[in-house]
């Protein structure tokens, strides 16, 4: 793909040998990998200045708009039209023809087409080049070798995202084939959302691997967990590792998830993924944001600095002189190079950024020294930069014209007295009673084998009330002005397999 043939961006993770034949040898993009040295890189991320990766990123940001104004077609349209106004998803990728979008000429440039489900339920059509698969696999390979020291262990991966042309499973795939045939000790399988073939493998081979890496749906992994243990599944047996993808999970689901699995190992045994079709990987969950993750839990200040006392949320490190991050109104905008190239993308995340040094201050300022902490954790200092993720701006219902936003109910079904009873999956929507007064209905899905009763209702209706109550301060007020009868989200218990019959796609959180 001649959108950089020359590897800028990628070149401050290449070996300065590598960098130089890099420069002066016009090789294909996947022809890099076998100069590419993890461990190099990830020493790099050790040491770096923050100020230097601030630095590398805006210039990434400059390259991509230069790139895009002389390469894409439709970037050259829409600029003359509205400026440096940010690009999403109507007002420029359904705008325009996939080939306007890609770098001419698109015949030589879209290698393959993946679809994203989309969090609004409408799907859309991906183009991939080399130069994306080239920087996925080398993210893929940093991930899983600071996460889980690939290189040492013999593992098998199982993939059990959705297959066929949904990205996250493709991606996955793809990228850790790519690892593997670099010499690691890891196999591959792509079961996709088949649970009966997730335990199947496991049961048959899992004891020849010394870690096993379950990639999946947070919901579906921990569906896999807890059938596997009611078949029997003895998981002390297995040294069970996750990688979670497409939504935000707590550290009280973590902790659930890993008491189930027989888990001790809380910093290095799982990792959550921020990505999407439109950039593959933006970041991902590393020992460190976990550690950070989960001291915030304990200290109410820093959940309120870092999270705004939103009791899920995904808090992930990213690269960014291979994506630049901006907020602007409280939404990330992404721009980097890829099979379809974005300059300010709004992904209508909610979100905020930070440096390691505004984390580090921050800590500091609730005396807590992240670096005598992390070296009790036995966790690496990686100096990337931070992004908090507080959900989609348009995954909200309304009350009286407050906002709702689906990870606090989720933080409720995720409580100690209701985890045994409910999946954690559900959707809500606004609705309105006999008398035309405003409420809110929240569909919350029960286990398999778990009958629904009143004491049970009226239990997670408390629950998601008294959460909202200590999460959303606007609900607290307008409860205090209404009553609680009238602010009381009604709740209806649905049988297992009601909310998504199709357990490998995303969660409805919203009923639109």
């Amino acid at each position: 793909m001649k959108t950089r043939s020359d590897f800028q961006a990628l070149l401050p993770y290449f070996h300065p040998e590598a960098q130089q034949t890099l420069r002066s040898a016009a090789l294909p993009h996947l022809a890099a990998l076998q100069l590419f040295d993890v461990h190099y890189a990830l020493n790099r991320l050790q040491s770096v200045k923050p100020t230097d990766l601030t630095e590398a990123s805006t210039r990434l940001s400059q390259g991509v708009r230069k790139f895009m104004f002389e390469e894409v077609p439709a970037y050259r349209d829409y600029s003359a039209k509205h400026g440096e106004v940010p690009i999403d998803k109507q007002n420029y990728l359904r705008a325009y023809d996939i080939d306007q979008l890609v770098p001419e000429p698109a015949s030589k440039n879209i290698k393959m087409i993946s679809v994203s489900s989309g969090s609004s339920g409408t799907p859309y059509f991906w183009p991939r080049g080399s130069y994306l698969e080239l920087e996925t696999s080398l993210v893929y390979e940093m991930m899983l070798e600071e996460g889980f020291q690939i290189s040492k262990k013999r593992t098998l991966l199982i993939d059990a995202y959705s297959m066929g042309t949904w990205v996250a499973g493709v991606f996955t795939l793809t990228a850790c084939l790519r690892i593997a045939e670099r010499g690691y000790p890891l196999t591959i399988m792509t079961p996709g959302i088949n649970m009966d073939e997730v335990l199947k493998i496991i049961s048959q081979i899992g004891h020849s691997y010394e870690q096993i890496i379950i990639c999946g749906y947070p919901p579906f992994v921990k569906d896999i967990i807890e059938e596997g243990a009611r078949r029997g599944v003895d998981w002390s047996r297995y040294p069970l590792r996750f990688i979670f993808g497409a939504e935000a999970i707590s550290e009280a689901w973590r902790a659930h998830l890993y008491k189930s699995a027989k888990i001790n190992d809380y910093y290095h045994a799982s990792m959550n993924t921020y990505g999407t079709a439109d950039a593959a990987i933006i970041g991902h969950e590393t020992p460190l944001t976990i550690l950070i993750k989960r001291l915030a839990e304990n200290c109410p200040l820093l959940m309120e600095r870092l999270f705004r006392n939103q009791p899920i949320s995904t808090f992930v490190q990213y690269y960014p002189d291979l994506k630049h991050i901006q907020i602007e109104k409280d939404e990330l905008l992404c721009t980097t190079y890829g099979g379809l190239p974005v300059y300010r993308y709004n992904l209508h995340d909610t979100a905020a950024i930070y440096t390691f040094d505004e984390i580090a201050e921050m800590l500091t300022g609730c005396e807590i020294d992240i670096f005598e902490e992390a070296k009790n954790a036995n966790v690496n200092l990686l100096k990337l930069p931070f992004i908090a993720l507080f959900g989609k701006s348009d995954q909200t219902v309304t009350l009286y014209g407050l906002n709702v936003y689906p990870q606090t109910i989720r933080a409720a079904l995720e409580h100690p007295e209701l985890i045994d009873h409910v999946t954690a999956r559900m959707s809500m929507h606004t609705k309105y009673d006999d008398n035309q007064d405003q409420y809110i209905h929240v569909l919350v899905e029960l286990h398999d084998g778990v009958a629904g009763s009143k004491a049970l209702l009226n239990q997670v209706s408390d629950i998601i009330h008294g959460t909202l109550l200590n999460n959303n301060s606007e609900y607290a007020a307008l409860t205090e002005k209404i009553g609680e009868k009238r602010s009381l989200p009604r709740v209806e218990l649905v049988a297992y397999g009601t909310t998504v019959p199709d357990r490998g796609k995303k969660q409805p959180w919203i009923i639109k």
